[in-house]
């Protein structure tokens, strides 16, 4: 059954009505994109001020997305099938390697070592790096190649959204996901129709990974950091860069949705006498954290720490079953396992962006006393609501090489960019995870002035006002 609008022509009334309206076309492709756009004071007040809004999204079919975001003024609708070509994905391989840093680099370097051919990945590594970090720092070389890519390629989905846009003649249209397809498909389109654009990264670590295949008029970024990095990578002039804050960190001020500590702790079987550790996962990315969880576990049983603790693990929901990674650490008694989510299937991505997720997961940063990860948003998340942090950068008992070791996720230029301001307390061994956790114990304010400025420049202002300077954003273009 087809619950909601494909596109198609509609009839001479309907276009009529939508001609003399105000439009704004929406792109939600994820899950996670879901939350952080629709789960936000900026859907409603998008939803109060425009006449019609128009969501085209991967979840067209899916009941739950639709009886949840549809209403009269809200339409939802299908993208179409993506259709890339070896050009295409040339082009996106050429756009990858055309982003070149000295952090990528090394993280590029050992991603791409195979364990029994080394020779070759490092001779393959070495072959690309002289080719392409020259290549890299010609401006105009990937600017004519998006030249090329927006006049060429993807024509004919290109031209079915161009046909789609002219049915509905948005106002704006506003791009959430930036970096993949259908939304490139879309801001050539509008480009193409003449449309304004405003876009987002969907994430903080994109822009120094690709190079993008579109372009839009207007990109909003979550703070300085990713300002700065707009204008390096992506050739976006400071006057087209606008700053807002992180959406999805709006609702961390509203203490309506925080339960007691008791009645948090109720529903995992926790003491809400203890101490509570979160650790939250990577999933497949780093499969050696059941081995770090397990020396808290040990800590905790011999006694070592400064307070009586007990460990709380939050899977990475993005992977699919990443708690049975930790599913026999729960026999110690002192592991309990978050499995509060409701996939959204809607999505490739899964992620569950109910209420009830957000305020489980706000709840449970709330009522953590120590958060420990592993090259996570988590830090950031932590550093808002002045939660301490430890950051896990090593292997639990094991010793991997380098190019396998959670330790290389690190050299991202992201994350070096985050460790500069000492926010976090830093375990390479199982005496330095031991260590920091007794001294956040003690002293959990110890990080707080430095996680005030890793938020600052990371994430703007933290005031449950990101989601009304994105609409301002949008509106200003608009009407600029």
């Amino acid at each position: 059954m087809n619950l909601a609008r494909q596109p198609t022509f509609l009839s001479p009334r309907a276009l009529l009505n939508i001609f003399v309206s105000m439009t704004i076309i929406i792109t939600i492709t994820r899950g996670l994109i879901a939350r952080n756009i629709l789960q936000n004071n900026f859907f409603e007040i998008v939803k109060a001020k425009f006449d019609r809004v128009v969501i085209i999204t991967i979840a067209a079919d899916d009941k739950r997305f639709v009886e949840q975001f549809q209403s009269d003024r809200v339409e939802i609708v299908s993208c179409y099938p993506e259709a890339d070509t070896w050009l295409d994905k040339l082009v996106s391989k050429l756009n990858t390697y055309l982003i070149y840093n000295i952090n990528t680099k090394k993280l590029s370097l050992y991603n791409t070592i195979n364990p029994r051919h080394k020779f070759l990945s490092y001779f393959k590594y070495i072959v690309l790096r002289m080719i392409f970090q020259p290549l890299a720092q010609l401006k105009i070389l990937r600017q004519l190649i998006g030249y090329f890519d927006y006049l060429f390629l993807q024509s004919k989905t290109v031209k079915k959204y161009q046909k789609l846009l002219r049915a509905y003649q948005p106002k704006i249209v506003f791009s959430t996901n930036m970096i993949e397809s259908p939304d490139i498909e879309i801001l050539k389109a509008a480009r193409k129709e003449k449309i304004k654009t405003m876009a987002m990264c969907k994430s903080w670590d994109n822009p120094s990974k690709i190079y993008f295949r579109a372009r839009a008029d207007r990109v909003a970024v979550w703070g300085k950091f990713m300002a700065d990095q707009m204008q390096a990578y992506q050739d976006y002039k400071p006057k087209n860069i606008i700053t807002i804050g992180v959406p999805q960190f709006d609702y961390y001020l509203d203490k309506s949705r925080l339960v007691s500590r008791v009645e948090f702790c109720r529903q995992y079987n926790l003491d809400p006498t203890k101490k509570i550790i979160l650790f939250g996962s990577e999933g497949k990315l780093v499969p050696t954290e059941p081995e770090v969880v397990k020396i808290i576990s040990d800590l905790i049983d011999n006694r070592e720490l400064a307070a009586d603790c007990q460990i709380l693990i939050r899977p990475h929901f993005g992977y699919k079953k990443d708690y049975l990674k930790f599913s026999k650490l729960e026999a110690t008694g002192n592991v309990k396992l978050d499995l509060n989510n409701n996939p959204s299937v809607g999505f490739r991505d899964e992620w569950d962006y109910s209420n009830e997720q957000m305020n489980n997961f706000l709840n449970t940063m709330y009522h953590s006393d120590v958060t420990v990860n592993t090259c996570s948003t988590l830090t950031l998340d932590a550093a808002v609501l002045q939660k301490p942090v430890i950051l896990n950068m090593f292997d639990g008992y094991q010793k991997l090489p380098f190019y396998q070791s959670a330790a290389r996720w690190y050299y991202s230029d992201y994350y070096s960019k985050l460790m500069e301001y000492d926010a976090a307390l830093e375990a390479h061994n199982a005496d330095e995870l031991k260590e920091s956790l007794n001294i956040l114990l003690k002293q959990p304010n110890l990080l707080a002035a430095q996680q005030v400025e890793l938020a600052k420049d990371f994430c703007y202002q933290v005031d449950g006002k990101a989601g009304q300077r994105l609409f301002r954003a949008i509106d200003s273009l608009i009407s600029g």
